[in-house]
């Protein structure tokens, strides 16, 4: 199975939320997700959205279904299903969850979770949108899904991904770059490392899913490229005595339309984006986009000749160019094969495997920052603990060094 044109989506992982001062990840089981607000639902749509334009298949996972709906609607959803722009990966329900250990440990699990599976998803997908006037298209919906998912064994891939976290652990500069607190030698670990862990698991899974369907690209949070680098680096510093650069820019400077206000404000329907990128200049939007004649004047002429009532004035407002931050690992790692590599991801790569990463820099700046305030949480925890009390941030710090409190020992 060989998807040239195709992207992993993996942005809906990091929907973090924070329960008691404590953040935790993916679904519950009373409520599989929580609903989207204006401005995250743009967020979410955005790496879509581009993908739309720039590829026949986009790849989610199934406990990723509900959210995608919510995103898009059922309408747009089942259209988009119907023309076969979104397929399923269903790893039958395997999510990770967090078991107590003892001594304020917690141990990471893969497991199989019923409600993640298909059957029910649709289930609550019925009762969620009981009375809904577009209710009677989620049984069609589902069943498209269905009838065009890929199917992995997420028992396999998760026990992959594990093996990957062991072999990451042992990396002194993966552990620093993603800022544990603590060293581990197995996946029992302390609450303060939660969210770097997640980090680490997500970017892992999210390769080894890549690279094991044949998904030539994926577009997830910037630090990934940093993440292979450190993996790699230790290998080929054997082979070489400089540091050999893992990445170039595939892309430069073309400007792809940002529709997603367009489409969120109700100015152009998801049947005209994908007329888009069909029609654009008679032929599909994608191989134009990377043929040397590029215009961006002819993309705005097509959106005003799209969708009626679009004006000048309107793209102007609502029409955001970007350049996409694509890079892809380049030729020169070929040949450089170890005698013995314990990483999964690693092996893939010095046997060929090159990945493109479409970089998301807002979903990365959104998980630095929940990773600060966890690590102010954390310290915060520790203060009250040692001092037996909590201390307003304004107060003398009871260290007594005269310093208000949240410049001495809540930084530290």
């Amino acid at each position: 199975m060989k998807q040239n044109n195709s992207i992993l989506l993996d942005s809906l992982n990091y929907r973090w939320k924070k329960r008691n001062g404590i953040y935790y990840f993916g679904a519950d089981w009373d409520q599989p997700f929580s609903a989207f607000n204006t401005a995250e639902r743009k967020q979410y749509l955005r790496p879509f959205m581009t993908s739309l334009i720039l590829f026949d298949e986009i790849y989610i996972t199934t406990q990723h279904l509900e959210e995608f709906i919510a995103l898009f609607g059922i309408k747009d959803a089942h259209f988009l299903f119907t023309n076969n722009c979104i397929r399923i990966i269903d790893d039958g329900g395997t999510s990770v969850g967090f078991l107590p250990n003892g001594d304020n440990n917690l141990l990471m699990n893969f497991s199989e979770s019923s409600f993640l599976k298909i059957d029910a998803i649709e289930k609550r997908l019925l009762e969620q949108y009981k009375g809904h006037s577009e209710r009677l298209l989620l049984k069609p919906l589902v069943f498209k899904a269905e009838a065009f998912k890929t199917e992995i064994d997420g028992a396999w891939f998760s026990h992959l991904a594990q093996e990957e976290i062991y072999s990451d652990f042992r990396n002194k500069n993966i552990t620093e770059f993603l800022r544990f607190q603590n060293t581990y030698d197995n996946t029992i670990v302390k609450n303060e490392d939660i969210v770097p862990l997640m980090r680490l698991n997500y970017a892992n899974k999210s390769l080894i899913y890549q690279s094991e369907l044949n998904i030539k690209n994926l577009s997830t949070e910037s630090s990934i490229q940093n993440l292979v680098n450190i993996k790699v680096n230790p290998i080929l510093n054997q082979k070489k005595s400089e540091p050999l650069e893992l990445f170039s820019k595939i892309i430069k400077d073309k400007q792809i339309p940002d529709l997603t206000d367009l489409y969120t404000q109700n100015l152009i329907t998801i049947e005209e984006i994908i007329s888009l990128k069909n029609n654009i200049s008679g032929k599909k939007f994608r191989d134009w986009f990377e043929s040397s004649d590029y215009d961006k004047a002819k993309i705005y002429r097509e959106l005003l000749s799209r969708p009626k009532g679009i004006t000048d004035l309107i793209l102007t407002k609502f029409v955001r160019w970007s350049i996409p931050t694509l890079t892809g690992i380049i030729n020169p790692i070929l040949g450089a094969v170890a005698s013995s590599v314990d990483s999964f991801i690693v092996d893939k790569i010095l046997k060929g495997w090159h990945p493109n990463f479409f970089l998301d820099d807002i979903l990365s700046a959104k998980i630095n920052s929940v990773l600060k305030e966890q690590e102010q949480l954390n310290q915060t925890k520790l203060a009250e603990n040692k001092f037996g009390r909590k201390i307003g941030r304004n107060e003398l710090c009871p260290c007594e060094s005269g310093v208000k409190y949240k410049n001495c020992c809540m930084k530290k």
